[in-house]
């Protein structure tokens, strides 16, 4: 007859049986992780990269380093990730492991948008205020010219420090929805001096004068009037959209646009002209006289 366990021993009989199971399970996590740390088959035959527009596929992957032919479990994906946010106008990095032998990255990219007056240059800068470039030239870049802000200073991949913040706030707000209503490429300069009078002026030097913006609510209520109106408004140089009170917008010219001259006439056909017409010191009577003189006498 079976004796039955006491309660010590069905207690230590559990502890046996449950190290063992933890035992087996290290040991097939070890089996695994040799496998995939040494056999071939997780070697990296292909890096793709994706989400990239503007920054090109071979910059990124010369930056990441991570070689080919190489077990995918053995590179240090942080990293790789860390080498590519020294790129500033890489918003976001992702790698990823797809097996068996694939490396995926996928970016996200800021673009340079706007541009300050800074020490000596310019720093650029995305529609939230990081700083992309610091430069001492901005040609050929096509960026918005912002003035009104103070900046004290600007590292690489931050946000601007300012003098102002909550001027740095507005300034931000409005070109993230101007770039929401999709109208920044229309617009050449971007005025914050007096934030009563808050203006812009447009690629054809156009003035759109936004006025005073309290809040986030008048900024979307002025700029959709803004996008409703640009396509009907007058337009070029010395022309204006008065958008301070939005539903009642006035467009015009600030002068009234010069008239096209006249087309210059030939000093040949305008003396042309003078004898045939007018004349000078009885010219005109004169050929009327001889061509008088010359018609035949009539027989009565």
């Amino acid at each position: 007859m079976k004796e039955s366990l006491t309660p010590k021993q069905k207690k230590k009989l559990k502890s046996v049986y449950i190290r063992r199971r933890v035992l087996l399970l290290l040991l097939l996590m070890a089996i695994v992780i040799g496998i995939c740390l040494f056999t071939p088959f997780f070697n990296i035959k292909k890096v793709e990269v994706v989400g990239n527009n503007t920054i090109s596929a071979e910059q990124i992957l010369e930056t990441a380093a991570i070689p080919q032919n190489v077990n995918m479990f053995k590179i240090s994906t942080g990293k790789a990730k860390k080498a590519l946010l020294q790129i500033p106008e890489l918003e976001t990095v992702k790698i990823r492991r797809v097996l068996p032998s694939k490396i995926k990255i996928e970016v996200t990219e800021s673009l340079p948008v706007m541009y300050f007056s800074y020490q000596s240059g310019y720093v650029v800068t995305n529609d939230a205020g990081r700083v992309l470039a610091i430069t001492d030239s901005v040609e050929g870049m096509n960026l918005l010219n912002m003035t009104g802000l103070e900046i004290k200073n600007a590292k690489i991949r931050e946000k601007i420090s300012v003098q102002d913040t909550g001027k740095f706030d507005i300034i931000i707000n409005t070109i993230q929805e101007l770039n929401r209503a999709g109208l920044l490429p229309e617009i050449r300069s971007g005025h914050f001096d007096n934030l009563a009078n808050i203006h812009f002026y447009l690629h054809d030097g156009t003035k759109v004068i936004f006025g005073k913006v309290s809040n986030a609510e008048d900024l979307e209520y002025t700029v959709s009037f803004f996008k409703e109106v640009l396509g009907q408004a007058h337009r070029g140089e010395g022309a204006y959209i008065d958008l301070t009170v939005p539903e009642r917008t006035i467009s015009g010219f600030i002068e009234p646009p010069k008239p096209s001259p006249d087309p210059e006439i030939p000093e040949d056909e305008e003396g042309e002209d003078d004898a045939g017409t007018t004349g000078e010191n009885g010219e005109t009577k004169q050929e009327d006289t001889q061509a008088e003189s010359q018609e035949p006498e009539s027989n009565d």
